[in-house]
């Protein structure tokens, strides 16, 4: 798909940029803010009309005919509520249809952990430091994501034994203990990779 296929509408751009450059003002990640221009973007084009034509019935009517699971939808509603809200609030509308969309019931979701021999199949294939990787995601529950980003500094030693500060979505933090033996390979690998290449914090480099 072209770049230009992917643009919003050209009645929503300026509206867009905006908004988004608001959400910059405010300190959001730009992850998130990525996230949201792709979602609004995406609303704008099956919309098809002027943001200060859509209808309360319009946004309820797109959402509704959508089989998104809960956290995508979740995920629309928030970004849909949050452009039409400022829109509102700027004096770009007299009005916010967002207001009109319910909320999104709250599911728990189902773990579904990866079996034993899978992983097991993995780390027999994998070198040296995709066994690190995996058994952070196998032993310390981390995603991709959160393993890319393991930094030096995020292994810490206390009393109840070694943790990690993981940074997950919306720079959120928690503290995940691992292994003695896991910390320690964290640090042999830090110590190795010093010798052969630049000095850098970020545990996992992409070489």
């Amino acid at each position: 798909m072209s770049m230009h296929k992917k643009l919003p509408p050209a009645q929503w751009r300026d509206e867009i940029t905006l908004w988004l450059e608001s959400l910059t003002a405010a300190g959001l990640s730009q992850d998130t803010i990525n996230t949201r221009r792709c979602k609004i973007g995406h609303a704008a084009r099956c919309l098809d009309k002027s943001p200060y034509d859509v209808t309360s019935e319009d946004l309820v009517h797109w959402t509704a005919s959508q089989s998104w699971k809960a956290e995508t939808r979740k995920g629309y509603r928030n970004t849909l509520v949050g452009f039409f809200r400022w829109l509102h609030a700027t004096g770009r509308r007299a009005d916010d249809p967002a207001v009109a969309l319910p909320k999104v019931r709250k599911t728990r979701p189902h773990p579904r952990p990866c079996p034993d021999a899978h992983i097991y199949a993995a780390m027999c294939a994998a070198n040296d430091v995709e066994r690190l990787m995996l058994r952070l995601g196998a032993e310390a529950g981390l995603r991709l994501s959160e393993i890319a980003a393991v930094h030096s500094r995020d292994v810490l030693e206390g009393d109840a034994g070694p943790s990690l500060i993981v940074r997950g979505k919306g720079d959120k933090q928690r503290l995940v203990p691992v292994s003695g033996a896991a910390r320690e390979k964290i640090q042999r690998y830090l110590d190795d990779r010093a010798t052969k290449t630049s000095a850098s914090d970020v545990v996992f480099l992409n070489n």
